[in-house]
């Protein structure tokens, strides 16, 4: 999968890589520090976040400098999260860190499959979705028990581990916007957007199997996206699986980057 040069793509807003960047960060102070127990270090060369999921890619070490690849640095994150008793990844998008991979596979890190990193500047294509599907803002307690448990579902974590990753204390935090999809009344999608900055992040984006392939995803996407820009965002970002790869295209994101995760040798 090959990538424009990054300066390319956003020629046409002189500051957006430093919005960008800034934003992507921003995003995971607040997940972190909206989680019980979640703390956010962020320094000039990196950023850990941390929030006691059991989940490896809940935890991390996000290099942003050539300077952050240094032995020390990683012995003292592992060293950080073993004390907890939790996984992490050490991560960074190859834009910033080409060089990283190598590395960290010298010291035998093992590679997670890597995440295409999306950009979209400007309001989305209007695509046909699912005509039926009611999508639904969680505002309610008992609205994020449904989304964690469909979120649960979809990913596979453990249900435990999501209701502690997901609370309800979000709910108060505008920066946060959980949504469900319902077809007859019985939730089948879910998606999640973090709005900080004029820009949102887009995650959780899934559906049931027997919903797939209708216009589904389209429909969450489009009413989320739809609800950030009457709020005043200008710029949505994204990490692709390759299966949403294509609808993601279509909706109008581009390629950047891709977001590289690592998990530790001992793990």
């Amino acid at each position: 999968m090959s990538t424009l040069p990054f300066s390319s793509l956003i020629a046409m807003e002189t500051h957006f890589a430093e919005r960008l960047d800034k934003h992507i960060i921003e995003a995971n102070r607040h997940f972190c520090q909206s989680v019980e127990g979640g703390t956010f270090v962020k320094t000039r060369n990196w950023v850990r976040g941390y929030t006691g999921s059991t989940t490896s890619t809940f935890n991390s070490l996000l290099l942003l400098t050539e300077k952050a690849l240094d032995d020390d640095l990683l012995s003292d994150a592992a060293a950080f999260f073993n004390e907890r008793r939790v996984p992490h990844v050490v991560a960074f998008d190859e834009h910033r860190l080409p060089s990283a991979s190598q590395f960290l596979h010298a010291r035998s890190y093992q590679p997670l499959p890597p995440q295409p990193g999306m950009v979209l500047l400007g309001p989305p294509r209007r695509l046909p979705s699912h005509p039926q599907l009611a999508v639904e803002p969680v505002r309610s307690p008992a609205a994020i028990g449904i989304y964690c448990s469909l979120v649960s579902e979809l990913f596979g974590l453990l249900p435990d581990d999501v209701a502690h990753l997901f609370p309800a204390r979000q709910l108060q935090d505008r920066a946060f916007r959980h949504y469900l999809g319902y077809l007859e009344d019985v939730p089948v999608a879910v998606g999640t957007g973090v709005l900080v900055q004029g820009i949102i992040s887009v995650w959780n984006v899934a559906t049931q199997d027997h919903c797939r392939r209708q216009g589904v995803a389209t429909a969450i996407m489009l009413r989320l996206l739809q609800d950030a820009w009457d709020d005043g965002c200008d710029a949505s970002v994204l990490y692709s699986t390759p299966m949403a790869y294509s609808m993601y295209q279509r909706l109008g994101y581009v390629l950047y980057t891709q977001r590289r995760s690592f998990l530790p040798p001992e793990w």
